[in-house]
């Protein structure tokens, strides 16, 4: 916090606005206060940033100051000097030579690295001839001489290569390893460790024109970087894979050890599998302690736009709405355009009602891809209810000026912006949604308005939904079906549901389903006469046609049973859905529904009684069902069933099965039939019976059958008044 405060205190102040050299008390102050941040224990981006706001202030004494940390004991300090320095080539003055090559040969290998990258920055004030010199003079430390000879290694100019040429003419050779390693470095070339090959290169090409010189430069040094990069992305790969693979090998109890490890670890590599594993814990569905949840959040600060990045994206999954805060501060202090749009993105889950406003400014930028997440943002407030009732008019109104403004083939932009407006329930926005579905416009546009008109819920675009129910896109079409589902009300609607249910039209069966249940929704308000008329225009491939058929005639039944009055009509229906019961081998539905239908022509009068009786007997009969009650309904009917009529339909049913596979079905139709005659049967019928039944027992105990009567029972000779013959 407090090197926060100084930060926002030095920024509060203009120094161009006075002088360098006469600074004011309070900036003096400042300075000062720099200082002590440097020398002080603190962080080392903290030193690094006390260091840069230094250089900023232009103070004349400001080389002075840094050449006397340089010269100090403070290793910590003087790395933070140094690291800094060599990112600010324009601030490399002369004055800080001599205490970085002094630098050079301290103990600590830190800061022999970062001043080595200093004086490596350095155009001219005559470092590289004094690194030649260190490096060349065998009187000196040979951790100075070395250090000389990696720092030389850093440059690409050619006089220090000429210099590291020398290094490798010395009489003694402990550094000629050394020096080839910093030529290769330099150069991009590598000599094998063969220095006399070296020796031979720089022969040949020290004479070059500069320019061409430069050019064989850079092209080495991008083949060196290009390698060096490959190498490094496989290394970073096979380490993120181990570090997973060990985590996810860990006992239970060591895992939340070493994920915390993982987010603490000095590797940004390492800190992002970490993060990358919190974010998988979370998807699982497992609690994060405390401890967990504190580390990745301090990752939101992490030198490493990567990490932070990373770190926003896991502390949003977190959806902790006190977050909102935390996230809309860093959005005006943040630069890295990456972390930026994550920010942005994370304010729509973690924003609160005061993310609206900067999350419309937003909106107005020049930057798409920062305009398209502040609008996705937006959205996602509005979706889970935290945009206040008078914030609601002023976000909609913009989101609807944002897509009207957006130049047609910014799809991306205006895909989101519909997404956006899809949350939603606004009046206004239905016009917009309508005319989206547009063919000529792009998939992602037309599932938003469909997702919009979804929510919006309004009857008066079901049109517009029929009008793009062949859309090519299964997502829109899906979307188009299951809306107009909802609101459509007229025949038109029904027609475009209706083209949906063909397999050939529309493959995606769930799409196909759900357009039936509309269909089914929309005839219950129609006649019976009209739903009995779909049955003949079901499509004829439809594997399911029969149970679609059963279905549209019980919505007929239905309708017929709400009126009351058309018990003729409704025992019709209820006969044909008896058939359609058969049909699909429901026996007893079958039966229970040709009784109801013969209950209702019989109190209607029907003419159709006897066609219906007869086929009840014949599929009771056949599927061991013509019990005591089917007998007593038939036998009791009104008129009585004629007969002859009855025999001739039950008869070929019973021949069928007189033979050595059947012959014990047979027996007990017959038996079932002179138990309980549905009718009076004459004599010769009841004679047939008997014929056959003594048939079909003669076969079931293997004997030879008698042969079939050549006279068989005819009207002609029927009394209609005979007794029946007794039952066997």
């Amino acid at each position: 916090m407090i090197l926060f405060a100084l930060v926002g205190t030095a920024h509060a102040q203009n120094p161009q606005s006075q002088p360098a050299n006469t600074l004011s008390a309070e900036d003096l102050q400042r300075a000062n206060e720099w200082i002590g941040l440097i020398e002080g224990n603190n962080a080392p981006e903290a030193r690094q940033t006390g260091v840069r706001e230094l250089l900023r202030l232009g103070w004349s004494e400001t080389p002075k100051r840094l050449a006397a940390i340089l010269s100090g004991n403070s290793a910590p300090a003087k790395v933070a000097v140094a690291t800094v320095l060599s990112d600010s080539p324009a601030q490399l003055l002369p004055a800080y030579v001599e205490p970085l090559i002094a630098a050079l040969g301290d103990p600590a290998a830190e800061v022999r690295r970062a001043v080595g990258g200093a004086l490596a920055a350095y155009r001219d004030g005559g470092v590289v001839p004094r690194l030649r010199a260190i490096a060349m003079d065998e009187s000196k430390d040979r951790t100075l001489r070395l250090a000389a000879i990696e720092t030389l290694g850093r440059m690409v100019r050619r006089e220090a290569i000429g210099a590291l040429i020398d290094a490798l003419a010395q009489t003694e050779n402990t550094l000629r390893d050394p020096a080839l390693a910093a030529l290769k470095q330099a150069t991009g070339l590598s000599f094998g460790g063969d220095a006399p090959a070296a020796r031979r290169w720089w022969t040949e090409t020290r004479g070059l024109p500069l320019a061409e010189w430069q050019q064989l430069q850079i092209e080495r040094l991008l083949r060196q970087s290009r390698d060096a990069s490959q190498r490094l992305r496989t290394f970073q790969t096979r380490l993120k894979r181990a570090l997973r693979d060990g985590y996810l090998r860990a006992p239970e109890a060591e895992r939340t050890p070493l994920l915390q490890s993982y987010l603490a670890d000095p590797f940004a590599e390492v800190r992002l599998v970490g993060l990358e594993l919190v974010q998988s814990q979370r998807a699982e569905g497992k609690t994060l302690t405390p401890e967990t949840v504190a580390l990745a959040g301090r990752l939101l600060t992490d030198g490493d736009a990567r990490v932070r990045e990373a770190a926003v994206h896991t502390v949003a999954n977190f959806r902790n709405a006190g977050d909102g805060e935390r996230f809309g501060q860093m959005l005006t202090r943040e630069s890295d355009p990456r972390v930026r749009l994550a920010l942005v993105n994370g304010l729509g889950y973690v924003g609160s009602s005061a993310s609206v406003e900067p999350l419309l400014r937003l909106m107005e930028q020049s930057d798409e891809r920062l305009t398209i997440e502040a609008v996705t943002a937006l959205g996602r407030l509005v979706d889970r209810g935290v945009v206040d009732a008078a914030a609601r008019p002023t976000v909609a109104a913009a989101l609807l000026h944002r897509f009207r403004s957006a130049n047609p083939e910014r799809t991306a932009m205006r895909e989101r912006v519909l997404a956006a407006m899809s949350r939603f329930a606004d009046p206004q926005f239905g016009p917009v949604f309508a005319k989206a579905l547009a063919p000529t416009e792009v998939v992602g546009v037309r599932q938003a308005a469909a997702r919009g008109l979804a929510v919006l819920a309004d009857p008066s675009h079901a049109d517009a939904l029929a009008g793009s129910i062949n859309d090519p896109d299964g997502g829109v079409r899906k979307s188009v079906v299951e809306t107009l589902v909802k609101l459509a009300s007229s025949d038109a609607h029904l027609e475009a549901l209706w083209t949906r249910l063909a397999a050939e039209a529309e493959a995606d069966q769930s799409i196909r389903q759900t357009a039936w249940r509309g269909v089914l929704t929309l005839l219950t308000t129609r006649p019976a006469a009209v739903i009995e008329g779909r049955i003949a225009r079901l499509p004829a491939s439809d594997a399911s046609a029969g149970a679609k058929t059963l279905e549209l005639l019980k919505l007929a039944e239905a309708v017929l049973a709400e009126l009351g009055d058309q018990r003729g009509e409704l025992g019709r229906v209820r006969a044909r859905i008896a058939a359609q019961h058969v049909a699909l081998k429901q026996p007893p539905e079958a039966v229970a529904m040709y009784r109801a239908a013969l209950a209702d022509m019989h109190a209607a009068g029907s003419a159709e009684i006897p066609r219906v009786a007869i086929e009840l007997l014949r599929f009771a009969l056949v599927n061991d069902l013509y019990d005591a009650e089917v007998a007593s309904l038939l036998a009791n009917g009104n008129p009585a069933l004629d007969p002859q009529a009855v025999w001739e339909a039950i008869r070929g049913e019973i021949e069928r099965r007189v033979n050595p596979d059947d012959a014990d079905r047979a027996i007990a139709m017959l038996a079932a039939l002179q138990a309980r005659p549905p009718t009076s049967m004459p004599a010769d019928v009841m004679q047939a019976m008997q014929t056959l039944l003594e048939r079909a027992r003669q076969i079931k105990e293997g004997r030879k059958p008698s042969p079939p009567s050549s006279q068989p029972a005819s009207a002609a000779t029927t009394q209609p008044n005979a007794s029946p013959a007794s039952p066997p």
